[in-house]
Parts: C-alpha cells; sequence; structure tokens
C-alpha cells in the first residue's frame, strides 16, 4: 500500500498495484494562510483498493482495478471508476463521470455534470445543477437532484428520478419505475412495463412500449399510453391523457379532463369535474362519473355511462348502449341499433340511423327514434315522443304524453294519463289506454283504440280511412279540425251534424255548407250538401255504434 501526496503544482501521480491513497496536493504546515496551491492534476490508482483526491483544480482521475475511491474536489473534473464497485463523487465544479464496469455509487455534487453508470448495478445522483446522467446496464437507481436534469436508466429494470427541476426522464429498456418529483418533467418508459409517476408539476409521460402504469400526480398532465396495455391515471388537474394501441384502463381523476382510448377495447373513467371522454377504435367503456361530461364512444359497440350531472353522450358508429344516470342527459345513439336509457332528469334522447330502443326512465324526456324501426318507452313523467321514419313502437307510460309516429307503420301505446297521440303518416296502431287521451289518426288507414277514460278521436281531412275499436258513446267523443274542413270559428257543431239511425247515410237539407253525416257504422264529410254520392269516409265504427248524438262531437 502507498500513500502518494502531490505538490501544488501541475502533476501525473501513478499509484501501484496495491491499495493505494493518492492526493492530488501536499499538505504543508505553512504559517498564515499559505497551504496547497489549485492545481490540474492526473490521479491513477491501477490496480488495488485505491483512495484518489483530486482537490482543487480541473482533474483527472482513473480507479482502475479494485474497488476504488475518487474525490474530484472543485473544479472540473473526469473521474473514471474502472473495473468492480468504485464510489465516484465529483463535488463542486462541471464533471464527467464514468463509474464503467462494477456495482458503482456516482455523486456529481454541484454543478452541470455528465454522469455516465455502465455496467453494474449503479446508484446514480446528480445533485445540484442542470445534470445528464445514463445509468447504461444493469437494475440501477438514478436520481437527477436539483436543476433541470436529463436522466436516463438504459438497460434493465431501473428506478429513475429526476429530482427537483423541470427534468427530462427515460426508462429506455426493462421494467422501470420513473419518477418526475416537482418541477414540469417530460418522462418516456421506453421498451419494458413501466410505472411512471409525474408526480407535482406539469408533466408529460410516455409509456411507449409495453404494458405501462402511468400517473400524472399534481398539475395539468400529459400522458401517452401509446403500445401496449396500459393503465393511466390524472390524478389531481386538468390532466389529457391518450390511451393508444392495446385494451387500456384511464381514469381521469380529479380536474376537467380529456381522455382518449384510442385503439383497443378501453376503459375511460372521468371520475370528479366535467370531462371529455372518446373511445376510438374497439369495445369500449366510458364513465363519466360526477360532473356535466362529454361522451363519444366513436367506432365499435360501446357503453356509454354518464353518471352524475347534465351529460351528453354520442355513440358513434357500432351497437352502443347509452346510460344518462342522474341529471337532464343528451343521449345520442348515432350509426348502429343503439339502447339509450335516459335515467334520472329530464332527457333528450335521439336513436338516429339504426333500430334502436329508447327509454326515458324518470322525468320529462324527449325521445327521437329518427331512421329505422324503433322501440320508445317514456317511462315516468309527462314525455315527448317522436318515432321518425320506419315502424315504430312508442309506449308513454305514467305521466301526460305527447307521441308522434311520424313516417311508417307505427304502434303508439299512451299508458297512464291524459296523453296525445298522433300517427302522422301510415297504416297506424294507436292505443290511448288508461286516461282521458286525445288520438290522432293521420294519414293512412289507422286503428284506434281509446282504451279507458273519456278519450277524444281528432280528424281532419288527410287519406285514408280510420276505424275506432272501442267508441264510448257514454263518454268518449269525436272532434273535427276547423281549419280542415273550411269551417268558420263560430259555427255550431249542431249546424253541420245529420244523424241516422242505421248504416244509411242521411240526406242533408240545401243549407249551402258541409255536412258530417253519421251513421251506425260510420262518419263521412259531405263537401257540398249532395248527400252520399260525394260524401269522404272519415272513419268506422269496429262495431255497431248507436245512440250517438250532438254531445259525441266538436269541433277542434
Amino acid at each position: 500500500m502507498a500513500i502518494i501526496n502531490g505538490t501544488n503544482a501541475s502533476e501525473e501521480i501513478l499509484g501501484t498495484e496495491l491499495a493505494d491513497t493518492i492526493s492530488g496536493w501536499a499538505i504543508s504546515n505553512l504559517p498564515g494562510d499559505q497551504g496547497p496551491a489549485d492545481d490540474n492534476d492526473s490521479l491513477f490508482g491501477f490496480a488495488g483498493n485505491d483512495i484518489l483526491n483530486g482537490g482543487n483544480g480541473h482533474d483527472f482521475l482513473i480507479g482502475d482495478i479494485g474497488l476504488d475511491q475518487l474525490y474530484g474536489g472543485n473544479g472540473n473534473d473526469g473521474l473514471w471508476g474502472g473495473e468492480e464497485n468504485d464510489s465516484l463523487r465529483g463535488d463542486a465544479g462541471d464533471d464527467q463521470l464514468y463509474g464503467e464496469n462494477g456495482n458503482d455509487y456516482v455523486s456529481g455534487g454541484s454543478g452541470n455534470d455528465f454522469i455516465w453508470g455502465g455496467a453494474g448495478i449503479d446508484t446514480l445522483r446528480g445533485d445540484d445543477g442542470n445534470d445528464y446522467i445514463a445509468a447504461d446496464e444493469g437494475d440501477d437507481f438514478v436520481n437527477g437532484g436539483n436543476g433541470d436534469d436529463d436522466v436516463r436508466g438504459g438497460a434493465g429494470n431501473d428506478t429513475v428520478s429526476g429530482g427537483e427541476g423541470n427534468d427530462q426522464v427515460i426508462g429506455d429498456d426493462g421494467n422501470d419505475k420513473l419518477y418526475g418529483n416537482n418541477g414540469d418533467d417530460r418522462l418516456w418508459g421506453g421498451f419494458g412495463d413501466d410505472k411512471v409517476y409525474g408526480e407535482a408539476g406539469n408533466d408529460q409521460l410516455n409509456g411507449e412500449f409495453g404494458n405501462d402504469t402511468l400517473a400524472g400526480g399534481d398539475g395539468n398532465d400529459i400522458l401517452f399510453g401509446e403500445d401496449g396495455e396500459d393503465t393511466l391515471s390524472g390524478d389531481v388537474g386538468d390532466d389529457q391523457l391518450l390511451g393508444g394501441n392495446g385494451n387500456d384502463v384511464i381514469a381521469g381523476g380529479l380536474g376537467s379532463d380529456v381522455i382518449w382510448g384510442d385503439a383497443g377495447n378501453d376503459t375511460l373513467n372521468g371520475d370528479a369535474d366535467n370531462d371529455f371522454l372518446m373511445g376510438g377504435d374497439g369495445i369500449d367503456t366510458l364513465n363519466g362519473g360526477a360532473g356535466n361530461d362529454s361522451l363519444s364512444g366513436e367506432i365499435g359497440n360501446d357503453t356509454l355511462n354518464g353518471g352524475d350531472g347534465d351529460d351528453t353522450a354520442w355513440g358513434g358508429e357500432g351497437t352502443d348502449t347509452l346510460n344518462g344516470g342522474i341529471g337532464n342527459d343528451q343521449l345520442i345513439g348515432d350509426a348502429g341499433n343503439d339502447t339509450l336509457s335516459g335515467g334520472d332528469g329530464s332527457d333528450y334522447l335521439w336513436g338516429a340511423d339504426g333500430i334502436d330502443k329508447l327509454f326515458g326512465d324518470a322525468g320529462d324526456d324527449t325521445l327521437q327514434g329518427d331512421g329505422g324501426n324503433d322501440s320508445l318507452d317514456g317511462g315516468t313523467g309527462s314525455d315527448v315522443l317522436l318515432g321518425g321514419d320506419g315502424n315504430d313502437s312508442l309506449t308513454g307510460g305514467d305521466g301526460a304524453d305527447q307521441m308522434t309516429g311520424e313516417t311508417g307503420n307505427d304502434s303508439l301505446y299512451g299508458g297512464n294519463d291524459g296523453d296525445v297521440l298522433w300517427g302522422v303518416e301510415g297504416e297506424d296502431r294507436i292505443f290511448g289506454d288508461a286516461g282521458d287521451d286525445v288520438l290522432i289518426g293521420g294519414v293512412g288507414n289507422d286503428t284506434l283504440t281509446g282504451g279507458a277514460g273519456a278519450d277524444t278521436f281528432s280528424f281532419g281531412l288527410e287519406a285514408g280511412i280510420d276505424t275506432i275499436k272501442d267508441f264510448n258513446v257514454a263518454e268518449d267523443s269525436i272532434a273535427f279540425d276547423r281549419a280542415a274542413f273550411g269551417i268558420a270559428d263560430d259555427a255550431a257543431i249542431e249546424d253541420y251534424l245529420l244523424f241516422s239511425a242505421s248504416k244509411t247515410l242521411p240526406t242533408p237539407p240545401d243549407a249551402g255548407h258541409g255536412y258530417f253525416l253519421v251513421s251506425t257504422g260510420a262518419v263521412w264529410w259531405d263537401a257540398d250538401g249532395s248527400g252520399s254520392e260525394g260524401a269522404v269516409a272519415l272513419t268506422r265504427f269496429a262495431t255497431t255504434t248507436t245512440d250517438l248524438t250532438t254531445s259525441n262531437f266538436e269541433f277542434a
């Protein structure tokens, strides 16, 4: 073993093959403040477990073979550990430190340092300053320390922390753990199944390849899962999260987040606040959670749950299921055969294209089937139901509902309470059910069944002859649209009615206006008062109906 001290001059000092202690300066007992001067030293440890101390100045230290300890001291130093398990400390200054082979401990100290771990399981610390740290091979531990650092894990399962400052953190190969710590950091997992944590600050996290776990932490973060089946959590803040390829699970956390599943069968959770969720390709599940959320399933057979709040949901392409949950929601099925359920609140449901099923549930809802043979059920509340194109089935449920079949051969069921049911066009079947209902067949040969209650069957001059299945002379009535028949507002109904006690139509008097001709089997409109020759049938009674009086008729 040798203990070697340099002089106050710039020197090259060589150790032996034993365990040496080498200092780049000589300590002298000089009076006053005289002491060793700053110098630029070159220290070589060679074989053995050496201790090399550069002291002040820009020093060059090589440990070589053995378990070496290298201290750069003040100044911009270069330290090489060499073989085996070494300890390198750059101390103050902008240093370059190379651990090389072995399980090394490397500390940059203050200053903007360059650190390379080399092969082995290394512990690398940047300390103060804006440092560049690369771990290379092995399962390494890397911490950038204070400053805006660039830290990289390399091959192996590394633990990499940016430390304080706005850092760039890269895992590279292996199943890595990455931590941004404080500051606005950028983190890349690289290859492998990585765990990436942004922590405090407005961070950007990239999982890249593998099945990664990303957590944004506090701040307004951006998370990209990219390839693999990833788990993303925005945590606190207004975050942007993109799953990428694979079947991903994404949670926005607190804050108003934007979440896109992209390709794969993804699960998206908005959690708290007002979030925007897009499923992308694949069979996705979108949960808005609390807040007024916007959900878009896009391509695939998706399930969209609005949760609490006034939510808006679009199914997109595919056979989708949309649930509004609590709140006044807007649900749009879009393309495909969709199922829409409004839940609690006054909701708007639009099936759009496809054969859709719409359920208003509780609240005063509006349901619109649009294209396809749709099924609409208003549920409880006073609902508005619009069938649209196709042969639709409309059920009002509880509440005073307004139902319109529109085009197609539709079936309308009023349910409880006083409903208004209008077939519009097509060969429609209309059932008032319980309550005092208004039934309007519209164009086409329609079948009208009032059900229980005092019902009104209303007619204009549309083409077609309707059939009333259950007219009850004790409480039901027939209403004629004044405007459709050209009858003045002040005209009395009794002046336009003629009754027959049989199925033979009565002969009208010459009064200069039209008449409604009422027999026991039908009601006709005689526009010119000429009798049955020019009369148009408005409705037929399914069974012979006697005892009809003026009280059974009214103008609408």
